[in-house]
């Protein structure tokens, strides 16, 4: 997954020490992001924010933030792909695998993201 979080920027290498400080920059990028997809959902803010919930376990969020998301950009692999992060954070493997698998026929071209999802099916 293609990731718009700022994983390499300072500020996360210097949380990433800590496993406190790891979750404050979490819920702080979540609280960012949840607003920049409130007042203006673009696609980048959307997966973010939904990336951002499943790592906050707030699912009912993430799936909302998928579905615009999927509504916007239907071959948008990362948004299949955290989906499925989703279903498997909720224990739904089979029905993870299943979504994977149905999507992947769908997705076709060939590139980085696409190819993530091909690799978890793997």
């Amino acid at each position: 997954m293609s990731s718009r979080l700022p994983y390499l920027s300072e500020t996360f290498q210097t949380a990433a020490q800590q496993p406190d400080t790891l979750t404050q920059w979490e819920k702080s990028q979540y609280k960012y992001y949840r607003d920049r997809a409130k007042k203006s959902p673009m696609l980048p803010d959307l997966l973010a924010a939904a990336e951002l919930a499943i790592r906050n376990q707030d699912s009912d969020n993430t799936q909302a933030y998928l579905e615009k998301a999927l509504k916007r950009a239907p071959q948008e692999a990362d948004a299949h792909y955290l989906r499925a992060m989703l279903m498997l954070g909720l224990e739904q493997k089979e029905q993870a695998l299943s979504y994977l698998q149905a999507q992947s026929k769908r997705l076709q071209q060939k590139n980085v993201d696409h190819a993530r999802i091909h690799r978890l099916l793997a």
